[in-house]
């Protein structure tokens, strides 16, 4: 009898930790403030327009961790990118308004993860082009020990800094 139990018991646990283990989970990115001393000092007279040049979208696997995959839009990724960096370019005074002069087109493609023994360890890729036909890939990193949503972030934010400290576009920006 005891042994039966044991087995039930037994059997609950291992469709429990199959089933759970099989989840699927949706990453919204959200907009993080940036830090200031992150971004070079510069401004422009002129305004520019940003473009969300991303059609995809549809969930893409970002990464999976213990048997849970995690998806994400790569649309709603570029909207959160292009929200983080209009609020930096007004920061800096630069108005950002659609149909200006100028434009930059914004398309976030890659977003993924890792899990390691340290924790997350995130990477986002940003597509840019300048109205003057200057295109870039640029990357952002970020890690975070125990929570996956703000590593995404963070990777998000860290590719628009990088964005702001691509001499190409600075200089687009200026003239």
């Amino acid at each position: 009898m005891i042994q039966n139990r044991l087995y039930v018991c037994f059997l609950v646990i291992i469709v429990a930790a199959i089933f759970s283990g099989c989840a699927t989970h949706p990453i919204v990115a959200k907009r993080y403030p940036v830090d200031q001393k992150m971004i070079p000092d510069f401004t422009s007279n002129n305004a520019i327009a940003l473009e969300n040049t991303q059609n995809d979208q549809n969930k893409i696997l970002v990464g999976t961790n213990m048997g849970h995959k995690f998806k994400g839009d790569l649309h709603q990724f570029t909207e959160i990118a292009i929200e983080t960096l209009e609020g930096e370019l007004k920061n800096k005074n630069i108005t950002v308004e659609p149909g200006a002069g100028k434009n930059m087109k914004i398309s976030v493609s890659k977003v993924h993860f890792e899990s390691r023994w340290s924790g997350f360890w995130c990477e986002s890729f940003i597509q840019v082009e300048t109205g003057d036909g200057y295109k870039a890939e640029i990357d952002g990193h970020d890690s975070n020990a125990w929570i996956l949503p703000p590593c995404i972030n963070g990777s998000l934010n860290h590719a628009v800094v990088a964005i702001l400290n691509d001499d190409k576009i600075i200089e687009y920006l200026n003239r």
